[in-house]
């Protein structure tokens, strides 16, 4: 994704051209009162200077700071929060906040990170309806998505999974898991195949004060065409022969569809690994 920024400014008495100065970027003349600058890097901050110009006079220059959107994420998507500032592309609305720990923050570290040491912190606000945490865009079609995610508690909360279907409106909340956590991190997942909208943000909602919902190893990946296996089990039902059962989703299909083979003329009393 290309970041730009466009600026505009009045118009000054005499004045034949102007200067725009970007930090880090280089300076720009233009006779306009106003440009567009591209090439930035996302989710940064850059100071913008201009003054006028008449013949060799440069005049007084007027500065802004800004900061440049989050890129739009791409497939495959995997935020496990060991970035150097992951959080500053997810946005907290409605209450409560959202924080990654520290690098002192003590035995949280090992009670609530799945991998690594670090994991998002989520908590609501108790004079809040509702209380959500939102990823940064997605680009891919919405009804494509799998997601799966990590998540526990410090006390007997429950969070709800979906999306957003336009960025930054809480109306536009689709809720599509209500989990139940425990003390222990516990892996959760959801599709989106019954969704018609792109660019979609992920968003977890509290409903109400909570003492800690802790998430962490987020995976976005596109729903494969090909069948998604899961479950796999065998058990014998004779000297040379046994049975095999294994579940799978497909994008063009009812979620986990059950699918079984019988193995015949084996060799008898002999384990052997089942592959699918």
């Amino acid at each position: 994704v290309v970041q730009c920024v466009k600026l505009a400014w009045n118009p000054m008495l005499d004045a034949t051209a102007y200067s725009v100065k970007i930090e880090g970027v280089g300076e720009t003349v233009v006779t306009n009162t106003f440009v567009e600058i591209c090439g930035l890097a996302p989710n940064t901050q850059y100071t913008a200077s201009v003054a006028c110009l008449n013949g060799n006079d440069t005049g007084n220059y007027v500065s802004i700071q800004f900061t440049t959107l989050c890129n739009i994420v791409e497939l495959t998507w995997f935020e496990n929060f060991e970035g150097a500032s992951p959080l500053q592309c997810w946005t907290q609305l409605g209450g409560g906040y959202i924080n990654i720990p520290p690098s002192n923050y003590g035995f949280y570290y090992d009670a609530f990170a799945h991998s690594g040491t670090k994991f998002l912190i989520f908590q609501g606000d108790s004079y809040t309806l509702s209380s959500f945490a939102v990823s940064p865009q997605i680009d891919f079609p919405g009804n494509q998505l799998i997601v799966s995610f990590w998540a526990c508690s410090s006390g007997q909360d429950s969070v709800e999974a979906g999306v957003f279907t336009v960025q930054g409106d809480t109306n536009s909340f689709v809720p599509l898991l209500n989990c139940q956590l425990t003390s222990t991190p516990t892996r959760f997942e959801f599709d989106t195949r019954n969704l018609t909208e792109d660019y979609l943000s992920l968003a977890f909602c509290l409903r109400s004060h909570s003492s800690g919902i802790f998430i962490d190893d987020i995976t976005v990946e596109r729903i494969q065409e090909c069948a998604r296996l899961r479950s796999v089990s065998s058990y014998p039902v004779g000297a040379t022969s046994a049975v095999v059962e294994w579940q799978y989703d497909m994008a063009s299909a009812i979620p986990n569809i059950g699918a079984i083979v019988t193995l015949t003329d084996l060799d008898d009393s002999t384990s052997a690994p089942v592959v699918v």
